[in-house]
């Protein structure tokens, strides 16, 4: 590892290494863990995911996390997320709703229109010996590629509008 230089002041302390490049914070690491154990999509990793998340837990982190979970293909993994819902989707992690309901409609490509444990559940023993977990899988890589395609783009533009603006700047 690249050796750092001090940080000037407002900053915090080895976030620049020598060669200019930014050192990433714990919080930048630890959602790319996460987010590389969304892509294994692994079921031992449910256990893993879902440990310790507290209520001062980083919200991003919180969603990152539950979004992991939704990712693997196993009736497991939205068990746990119900129970999570019903443990945690009221009172103190309100602010979790959401990121519940995203992650439960991420899962099952079904929406029940709210982050109620009770209706997610009863929405599940309803479905779950029919539920097709390789569709539901195959939906969420085919959206993800969607997401990237049109971030790709948005990119390519966003650099061509750069460039024409830096031209004009220029002249």
């Amino acid at each position: 590892m690249a050796p750092t230089v001090p940080a000037p002041p407002g900053r915090r302390e080895g976030t620049v290494r020598w060669d200019g490049s930014r050192v990433r914070t714990a919080k930048e690491e630890r959602l790319r863990v996460i987010g590389a154990l969304h892509d294994l999509a692994q079921p031992s990793s449910v256990k893993v995911l879902m440990d310790d998340i507290k209520v001062e837990t980083d919200l991003d982190e919180v969603k990152e996390r539950l979004r992991a979970v939704a990712n693997i293909p196993v009736e497991n993994a939205v068990e746990e997320l119900i129970r999570f819902a019903a443990a945690h989707g009221r009172g103190q992690g309100s602010n979790w709703r959401a990121p519940l309901r995203e992650a439960l409609r991420y899962a099952l490509r079904y929406d029940a229109g709210n982050s109620d444990p009770d209706t997610w559940r009863a929405w599940w023993r309803e479905n779950r010996k029919g539920f097709d977990f390789l569709a539901a899988a195959a939906d969420r890589a085919r959206e993800r590629k969607e997401e990237a395609e049109k971030d790709e783009k948005r990119k390519e533009r966003d650099g061509k509008r750069r460039r024409k603006d830096d031209g004009k700047r220029k002249k």
